[in-house]
């Protein structure tokens, strides 16, 4: 019974975060069509604790993280929310993005580090965290450096205009390439991981740091579709069919706004 009513929230959810993001294409129905989403976001979670409420492992102090971490993130949401002035909304978005990367960062390290405890074995999680983990990481520190570069606390470094970055940012995607053949050749090692977590870390500075300020906006864009896929990727590595949908949804339409803006 637990998984019916889960996977009809699921589909109300999908349904209504579809609908929000269609009515964001108009400035009339934008305001209704985020709160819409809101909605669609609050049931994912309601369906999420239903599934595992009856879990032997969901105890006392499952429930105390999960509404210690709900608060904490409610109020700074609702105050940022209220602070935020309209000119600093492109750095606000770049914050959450990074957020979202995180999140699935973290998912997707949970569950290379703890794979039976949330049945994410065989080759298609596997995948899925190297994944998770790739994009998820890039996504976090240039959506940070973005965040950064708009607030004018960062600047890019003279040696970062040259040729030279090429060849940082080429190291590094090689040795994020060679964390996740690690990683896929031997999942129980943890060398691969972080080799996988760092590389990519850095790869997202590289990538973003070169970047004016003019064009960060189309940075952010691109970045929130990368959050999109982070947590699509997600998605599989938990078995969440609305992560992979919402992901999908959010990658797709991420992409497609850096087309229009460009």
């Amino acid at each position: 019974m637990s998984d019916l009513l889960k996977y009809a929230i699921e589909l109300v959810a999908v349904l209504l975060l579809a609908l929000g993001i269609k009515g964001l294409s108009k400035v009339r129905s934008a305001r209704g069509a985020n709160q819409v989403a809101a909605i669609a976001m609050a049931l994912a979670v309601l369906g999420l604790l239903i599934s595992y409420a009856g879990e032997p492992s969901f105890n006392a102090q499952a429930w105390t993280w999960i509404i210690g971490g709900t608060a904490v993130g409610g109020v700074l949401g609702a105050v940022m929310a209220q602070r935020v002035p309209m000119t600093s909304m492109p750095e606000t978005v770049a914050l959450f993005n990074g957020c979202g990367g995180m999140s699935s960062l973290l998912v997707a390290l949970a569950a290379a580090l703890y794979p039976a405890a949330l049945d994410a074995t065989g080759p298609v999680a596997l995948v899925s965290i190297v994944v998770s983990v790739f994009v998820g990481s890039i996504t976090f520190t240039g959506s940070i450096v973005a965040m950064a570069k708009l607030q004018g606390w960062l600047s890019t470094p003279s040696w970062m205009q040259s040729k030279l970055r090429h060849v940082f940012n080429i190291a590094l995607a090689v040795a994020a390439l060679v964390g996740a053949v690690e990683m896929i050749r031997n999942a129980e090692s943890g060398t691969g991981l972080w080799l996988l977590i760092v590389s990519s870390s850095l790869l997202g500075i590289g990538v973003t740091l070169p970047i004016g300020g003019a064009d960060m906006p189309v940075v952010i864009s691109l970045l929130n579709s990368y959050s999109g896929v982070a947590a699509a990727a997600a998605g599989f590595v938990v078995g969440s069919q609305l992560l992979i949908v919402a992901g999908a949804m959010v990658g797709a339409a991420g992409l497609i706004l850096t087309q229009v803006m460009c």
